[in-house]
């Protein structure tokens, strides 16, 4: 299930049978960490192996991390909820300090678009470029995550690499100037990002997904 922790509210759903011997719907709401489905938008939303869970966590600013086989869901807002030692042991003190500094800075810029509907400021290449792996950071880098015998650190460098060399086409497809695009980076050939309205993802290996939402289209 998804880790919770005092935060953002997801929700799990399950189907179950009444005592009538009818399916109907259990929704139970649960606190998460401070932390698609058309082909061009999607949610901060995990689905589990056995497709009678789902959680959500917010419609933006926000990463997923899937593993496991589908039965683990890590969910961050705004890039909180990295466990800070993991981060340092792995990546360096200024990858943490990062972490802190930009953090704030997606939390206000989210609030401004949800406030105003105003994108302009999510879609700058720079900001892209900085936030991204901050909020997949967030997701991915947990204390539960780092016994899962996935490389968070391959997993991040893929997404540096990403955020700098696609920053100007990932800003254009979230502002529907260019169509939704997927790229297999020469580093990782098993490896596959895919970028549509408001989102990036990353299938790494069939092993794990990571998606970052900075935005979505569709209401819940």
């Amino acid at each position: 299930m998804a880790n919770a922790q005092p935060g953002i509210f997801v929700i799990a759903r399950r189907i179950m049978k009444n005592s009538t011997g009818r399916l109907v719907w259990v929704l139970c709401l649960t606190a998460c960490s401070v932390s698609v489905v058309s082909a061009q938008t999607k949610n901060c939303e995990c689905k589990f192996d056995t497709q009678e869970y789902v959680a959500y966590g917010t419609n933006g600013a926000c990463g997923c991390f899937m593993y496991n086989k589908n039965r683990t869901c890590e969910i961050s807002f705004a890039g909180g909820g990295a466990n800070g030692k993991l981060l340092s042991q792995t990546l360096g003190d200024e990858a943490l300090k990062s972490q802190f500094e930009i953090a704030p800075i997606i939390f206000k810029q989210y609030l401004t678009f949800e406030r105003t509907g105003d994108k302009s400021q999510l879609l700058d290449p720079t900001f892209i470029e900085r936030s991204l792996v901050v909020l997949e950071r967030g997701a991915i880098f947990r204390e539960s995550s780092a016994s899962s015998n996935l490389s968070l650190k391959d997993i991040d460098k893929l997404f540096v690499d990403f955020s700098k060399t696609e920053k100007r086409q990932i800003s254009d497809t979230f502002a529907g100037r260019s169509k939704p695009f997927s790229v297999v980076p020469e580093a990782d050939k098993k490896a596959v990002f895919s970028v549509g309205l408001g989102y990036v993802e990353l299938n790494f290996h069939d092993d794990a997904k990571v998606r970052v939402v900075y935005f979505s289209q569709e209401s819940r």
